[in-house]
């Protein structure tokens, strides 16, 4: 029943009332990654697809799973370990089901 990204749970559901879709890294954190580039002086065409391709990535998810996502106070923001060079989870664009336990499988 779903296309793309999907979690193993939200595969199993059929009722389209109990999954929700959703941004894999938060419109926040995409639009602080845009302004990045704006204050680094780095706006180009390219570069801005480049980021956009990059980080705008959708997923279904089961509604009890986004709420796994708010109670981690996850639904808007990326760990810390996302922003930090040289950490394991550094720009890991999967990170917030990672440390949810929400799996993820490609449809």
């Amino acid at each position: 029943m779903w296309k793309g990204l999907v979690s193993v749970n939200a595969q199993k559901e059929t009722n389209r009332k109990l999954v929700v879709k959703e941004h894999v890294v938060p419109l926040k954190v995409i639009v602080s990654k845009l302004k990045e580039l704006a204050d680094n002086n780095q706006t180009s065409l390219e570069k801005i697809a480049n980021c956009i391709d990059k980080y705008l990535i959708f997923a279904t998810i089961t509604k009890s799973e986004d709420d796994l996502l708010r109670k981690a106070k996850l639904n808007s923001k990326m760990p810390v370990g996302f922003y930090e060079k040289g950490h394991e989870l550094f720009e890991d664009k999967f990170v917030r089901y990672k440390v949810a336990n929400i799996e993820l499988i490609q449809t």
